[in-house]
């Protein structure tokens, strides 16, 4: 029974030094995977504290902190995030359209957009080149399309913007932030330097054109007319269109991509890009924006050159409204159209990011003084 004892017990030994091998295995993998789990979780503190920067530097670039509540336009905030919440409701709606009223939505789209590019922005602000009146009251009732404001007011908006561009005189001043310049500052009652000094800009010359008087005076019953009856109900009575669907995707999402695509330029275009032609100011060429806006990207460009009809020195590159514009000087309905002369354009360095032109400006031989022929 001793012997039997005592190879039990030496039989035991072993097996206890098998198992401390074991747990101190054990015990050193936990160690391992302990310090893997620290090294892990320091990683995302890490990545939480730069998210948590960022989001602080975007937040502070949007302008918001600045604001207080008492400037806050409560009817504007609720009528935008309306537009745009029935916007995201419309998109349901984009699966069940028949084909004509996309065509019919984006042949709108395209149309409104240019009563702003080639009608407010480069014609009655810019005078950049002259129309005669059936192009004008085209462009007058288009503009009914986007219910951006009447003409005067646009136009007074923008002058007062380029006289003080990114001051706080600027009524979408980019200094300010990226969402103010977007859409915040339809949100706040308008800095006191934009009332004072945007009375002394001259808009006198838009207010006395009779086509945009006519639009001043009937500017509620012409933008329920044509930003809400007309695209809606004729894809109804056309081609059997339904209802909601028209009136979500020919006039929600149509109004909501418009307006922000109008707003880009004010934002986008002052924050992303090149400056190859003047590198001391906000604006900048954003391709994406001209392909968007119809050509109204080519800022740095527009802001060192505001009276050339093209916005540009790239011709029809990226800018339809300038094939518009030139289509309407060939059959006469445009004239006088205003382009700064290619030696003035290319003393210009910038930030030196210019390259040359890669497409000769059509009607550039028809500078101000040859391109005034009457018709």
């Amino acid at each position: 029974m001793c012997t039997r004892s005592a190879n039990r017990q030496l039989s035991v030994e072993p097996c206890k030094r098998k198992v401390g091998i074991f747990v101190s295995r054990e015990s050193s993998i936990q160690d391992i995977d302990d310090i893997e789990v620290q090294k892990v979780g320091e990683r995302v503190e890490r990545l939480l504290i730069d998210a948590l920067e960022k989001a602080e530097e975007l937040w502070a670039s949007t302008g918001i902190t600045t604001v207080k509540l008492s400037e806050l336009l409560y009817r504007n905030i609720l009528k935008v995030g309306l537009l745009h919440l029935l916007a995201l409701y419309g998109l349901l709606y984009i699966p069940y359209m028949k084909w004509e009223t996309a065509a019919w939505s984006f042949f709108y789209l395209s149309v409104s957009g240019l009563s702003v590019t080639a009608g407010a922005h480069r014609l009655w602000c810019h005078r950049s080149y002259k129309a005669r009146w059936p192009l004008r009251a085209f462009l007058m009732l288009a503009n009914c399309c986007v219910a951006q404001n009447d003409i005067y007011d646009w136009v007074r908006d923008h002058r007062v913007h380029h006289k003080f561009s990114d001051t706080d005189a600027d009524p979408h001043n980019i200094t300010r932030g990226l969402f103010f310049s977007h859409v915040g500052w339809l949100f706040v009652r308008k800095h006191p330097e934009v009332t004072r000094l945007g009375s002394k800009v001259d808009c006198s010359d838009v207010a006395e054109d009779p086509i945009v008087a006519f639009q001043i005076r009937h500017y509620v019953v012409l933008t329920l007319l044509f930003a809400t009856l007309i695209p809606t109900c004729l894809p109804v009575y056309c081609w059997d269109e339904s209802i909601w669907v028209a009136f979500y995707i020919c006039t929600i999402i149509r109004l909501v991509i418009q307006l922000n695509v109008t707003w880009s330029v004010n934002s986008f275009a002052h924050y992303f890009g090149e400056k190859p032609f003047d590198n001391t100011i906000w604006p900048t060429e954003t391709r994406f924006v001209a392909f968007a806006a119809a050509g109204e990207g080519w800022h740095n460009y527009h802001h060192t050159f505001p009276h050339d009809y093209a916005c540009s020195e790239l011709g029809w590159y990226l800018n339809p409204t300038k094939l518009f514009i030139d289509f309407m000087w060939l059959i006469g309905m445009a004239y006088d159209c205003k382009q700064e002369s290619m030696d003035s354009v290319k003393f210009r360095r910038g930030d030196g990011t210019r390259r040359p032109a890669h497409a000769s400006c059509e009607l550039a031989s028809k500078d101000a003084s040859a391109s005034s022929h009457q018709f």
